[in-house]
């Protein structure tokens, strides 16, 4: 599963250039404007962007912080984030896009794709994992429904290649309400998205960028089910939510004895909306 790909968070908040402590500080803000609960958020950064953080982190007078920075490299715990590092961060590469790109057509509550128009691309691609805003459609407060002064920001969920300047029916998320009707109870924007709305996407085109993610941990699951025991010898080791098959047996023309482990796993983003991506 492609994280930086194929989950989407409904609020993300890509930050250009190199990742800093400044940075990071932007995502816990997005945290906080989302309504995300406080207590165990995580971190997870490609040892590239870990390692761009220690010279800011050594300008602060953290004592503890400090010491472990300097002795270990390890940050620990910051702005409520407990940090981690994984040479596992995905990379994204955004679509070919260009122009003064406008919304073609306007939406109606309940949308999840969107028409684009005015690209200076003749086939214009947008890819899965590609970030852009509308203007005029603000995010809204996840509890109070009030405006918020920044513009909500969508998410491609599939690749798609256009034509003359325009790409019809781009699947996005998260679906779209503006509260109107039945729908109150799932209001995310200020306002629709108009026809001949100004489109911006976050970030070049045609660039790969390391997604880094940080997010609550009711964000993502991690499920691994007990395997149903051979007739042979075997055992399942369980632990803390983890189970392994372990099966052996004896090869009697050859004379050797094989050992087997095997486990059943299954990985998603059953809470996206208590995540976000650290591009850098």
């Amino acid at each position: 599963m492609d994280f930086a790909y194929t989950a989407y968070t409904e609020d993300k908040k890509l930050v250009r250039g190199k990742v800093s402590a400044l940075s990071e500080e932007a995502a816990t803000e997005l945290l906080d404007i989302c309504s995300v609960p406080e207590e165990d958020r995580c971190a997870v950064l490609d040892p590239r962007a870990y390692k761009r953080m220690l010279p800011d982190l050594r300008k602060l007078f953290i004592p503890r912080t400090i010491e472990s920075v300097l002795r270990r490299g390890h940050m620990g715990d910051i702005d409520g984030l407990s940090v981690y590092r994984s040479q596992n961060v995905q990379t994204h590469t955004s679509g070919d896009y260009a122009g003064a790109v406008q919304v073609n057509g306007a939406l109606t509550t309940g949308a999840d794709t969107i028409s684009l128009k005015t690209f200076t691309q003749a086939a214009p691609t947008v890819k899965a994992g590609d970030v852009f805003t509308v203007a005029a459609s603000n995010r809204v407060n996840a509890v109070t429904y009030a405006n918020q002064p920044e513009l909500m920001q969508f998410v491609v969920e599939a690749d798609k290649t256009g034509a003359a300047n325009a790409i019809a029916n781009v699947d996005i998320a998260p679906v779209v309400y503006d509260g109107s009707g039945a729908t109150g109870v799932w209001q995310n924007v200020s306002a629709m998205p108009a026809n001949n709305a100004l489109v911006t996407f976050h970030g070049a085109d045609n660039q790969d960028s390391l997604q880094n993610l940080v997010f609550h941990k009711n964000a993502l699951a991690l499920v691994i089910a007990p395997l149903e025991m051979p007739d042979e010898w075997g055992y399942t080791a369980q632990a803390d939510g983890f189970a392994v098959r372990i099966v052996k047996q004896y090869d009697i023309d050859e004379d050797d004895e094989v050992i087997r482990c095997d486990v059943l796993f299954g990985v998603k983003a059953i809470y996206p909306e208590l995540a976000c991506r650290l591009t850098g």
